[in-house]
């Protein structure tokens, strides 16, 4: 019995399937087939019951479950300080959305990253949907996100708010509107739009907004930009309008490049942290989670507003 057999061993197990602990492994399911067999043989136990339903632990099982997790865990933490105590380097590897990699996450690793000498920090660019990929490809250590996509597999635990805001350029027609009000409804449904692409947390929110305050209508969409700051350059230039966070363009809107409006009193959605939900956090990625979940705890999760001039 190696290292290499309990890892498959607990992978079945939190993935359910053979195709999918493969899949999380990088391997054949003939390859994790007979890594199992050889177990089994080896400890002379069935420790797998298996059906078109997925699988099951026995009673043996079970015991080896709980040893092969405890025993993953502490290889994990001996490689880690020994890593830490040869070349004085540690990797944490994130996957974040652009709200969260733009408006939260700079302060916090910024702060978490005087703590650590020798940290080296690696983050994944990515539209929301993706983050939960990049998690359970096992690509990410920790994901941020500003969508609750529902991955079966992964956490979504709330951690900020976010109010989504329309933008409009600083003149034309959009001059004489007033602030305190909700962006006209036939406006935002008339105007030239520009977007971010559909696997956006903030299109998917404004996509639901749509869908409960004018069922069956669209939004005049003229241009799909994946770039956030491409669409407040693009809306301060006159193309169209824009929905986005209130938090990402706060800049712009003190600057005077573009105006904000509410979009409504409920277009306000949850940023949220991610990890998945059937491996254990360990070494540098649980401390920056504790971290994280510390630091935001702090302020709750009060809702960010948008300065509006």
């Amino acid at each position: 019995m190696d290292f290499r057999q309990l890892e498959i061993f607990v992978a079945i197990i939190e993935a359910g399937s053979f195709s999918r602990a493969g899949e999380r492994l990088y391997m054949s399911q003939p390859t994790v087939t007979a890594h199992m067999n050889s177990l089994e043989r080896e400890l002379e136990q069935q420790l797998l019951i298996r059906s078109n339903k997925g699988v099951r632990l026995t009673e043996s099982g079970k015991y080896l479950y709980e040893y092969a997790r405890n025993a993953l865990e502490q290889r994990e933490d001996i490689l880690l300080k020994l890593s830490k105590k040869q070349s004085g380097l540690t990797q944490l590897r994130i996957a974040a959305s652009s709200v969260p990699a733009q408006c939260l996450l700079p302060e916090l690793l910024s702060s978490f990253h005087q703590q650590h000498n020798g940290l080296r920090i690696n983050m994944s660019f990515c539209d929301s949907m993706e983050v939960s990929q990049k998690l359970t490809s096992q690509q990410a250590d920790l994901g941020f996100s500003g969508y609750c996509a529902f991955d079966v597999e992964c956490e979504y635990l709330p951690i900020a708010q976010d109010r989504l805001v329309v933008i409009t350029p600083k003149d034309g027609s959009y001059a004489s509107l007033p602030y305190a009000q909700p962006f006209p409804i036939e406006l935002l449904l008339s105007a030239p739009m520009v977007v971010r692409e559909s696997g956006s947390g903030t299109r998917r929110e404004f996509v639901n907004y749509l869908q409960k305050h004018c069922p069956g209508r669209n939004p005049n969409i003229v241009a799909v930009l994946e770039d956030y700051l491409a669409i407040k350059n693009a809306v301060s230039a006159g193309m169209g309008i824009s929905v986005m966070s209130g938090r990402s363009v706060e800049d712009y809107v003190r600057l005077g490049y573009v105006r904000a409006f509410p979009l409504g009193e409920d277009a306000v959605r949850n940023l949220y942290i991610l990890r998945r939900k059937k491996s254990r956090l360990m070494g540098i990625a649980k401390e920056f989670f504790q971290f994280a979940l510390e630091e935001f705890s702090r302020d709750g999760t009060k809702e960010q507003h948008t300065q509006l001039p």
